[in-house]
């Protein structure tokens, strides 16, 4: 199965990854996680193709929010499209394989009730693509935290990277996740999904679901017109004039993993 590992590690990156690995389906099927596996998700798995694209740094330079939305809107439509090609690659060859949505359902929603259907981090740990760090983000020893990651379960029989034994993150020695996160989800002890949701996710879907929550339990009519358009439209139209972001990704920016700069020789 090499040339064929080959094959599909080569169209990956030909199509627009940054990285790419392949992880043991066995591996994240024994994984004693409270997420869907592999096998759960496409019967006969043995291999998880695991691939991101970096995100552009200089998007956190610019004090427009729209710029960073519309980025990371980019990013996970075109992580989407490329998993869709691989699948179909790996389909022509006679091997079954689904792609993984980039996005919602995550890994962090499972407090909610709505149960991932891969840890795409953990995927990419598998794989060999690098390791989680303290702030419980995915860190690339090329590009740190800043990178997407998507994931394509596959029946094909491919040979699987080792994953990293070198720590990535920094820990205690470095704090700036730590001291940089404005829920506090961060510490010593590891992250808080919960704390950092109630930030991150204040005027997204998880501040869509409180919200509707409160709706449909307002008796009075009048309450649930001030609920849903002094919260809904007041509120973000202040925090983004304001220049106070409806979402977070602070620990993101600060992280000195993969900040290091090239430069293209003419």
């Amino acid at each position: 199965m090499e040339e064929i590992t080959k094959a599909v590690k080569a169209f990956t990156l030909e199509q627009g990854a940054d990285v790419v690995g392949i992880g043991s389906a066995e591996a994240m099927n024994t994984e004693a996680r409270k997420l869907q596996t592999p096998e759960e998700n496409l019967p006969g798995a043995k291999a998880v193709v695991s691939f991101g694209i970096r995100m552009l740094n200089s998007i956190f330079k610019s004090p427009n929010i729209r710029i960073s939305r519309a980025s990371y809107v980019y990013l996970h439509h075109s992580l989407d499209n490329i998993a869709w090609k691989i699948a179909g690659f790996l389909e022509e060859r006679g091997f079954d394989a689904i792609p993984i949505a980039s996005d919602v359902p995550v890994e962090m929603m499972e407090r909610g009730g709505l149960l991932a259907d891969i840890s795409h981090r953990h995927a990419a740990v598998q794989a060999g693509l690098g390791r989680v760090g303290l702030s419980g983000h995915f860190l690339s020893p090329r590009f740190g935290p800043r990178v997407r990651l998507v994931s394509v379960i596959t029946t094909a029989p491919l040979t699987a990277d080792e994953p990293l034994k070198d720590e990535v993150c920094l820990g205690e020695k470095c704090r700036k996740c730590i001291e940089s996160c404005p829920a506090r989800a961060i510490s010593e002890d590891g992250f808080e999904a919960k704390k950092c949701l109630s930030v991150m996710h204040e005027y997204n879907l998880y501040g869509l679901l409180k919200l509707m929550g409160k709706v449909l339990n307002a008796e009075d009519p009048e309450e649930k017109k001030r609920l849903i358009f002094d919260r809904t439209f007041s509120e973000i139209y202040m925090s983004l004039r304001s220049g106070d972001p409806p979402f977070c990704i602070k620990c993101v920016e600060v992280c000195p993993n993969g900040q290091v700069k090239t430069k293209l020789t003419p």
